[in-house]
């Protein structure tokens, strides 16, 4: 199936929920009030858990690029004196 395809499927399917709801919004109104409070927890504990691990990864990102930059300037100064202490043996 392609793309367009899909996206008009999804369409469709997405238009008749919409009248098919709007056919039985009386009796579904009440539930989904009653529902309010449940949505809203649940919206703002994903945005959280979403904002943490986002942290959380940035921060390791970060910590490890350090890393491996102070290992990459130890690794150079480690090369360049090695050349220093052959001729001071010599």
């Amino acid at each position: 199936m392609s793309a367009m395809h899909a996206a008009k499927l999804t369409h469709n399917l997405s238009g008749y929920a919409g009248y098919t709801l709007d056919k039985h919004l009386d009796t579904l109104a009440p539930i989904f009030h009653s529902l309010d409070v449940v949505i809203l927890v649940v919206l703002v504990v994903l945005v959280a858990l979403y904002l943490w691990r986002h942290i959380r990864n940035d921060r390791r990102a970060r910590a490890e690029a350090t890393a491996s930059e102070v290992a990459a300037l130890h690794q150079g100064a480690q090369q360049t004196s090695r050349p220093q202490q052959s001729q001071a043996q010599k």
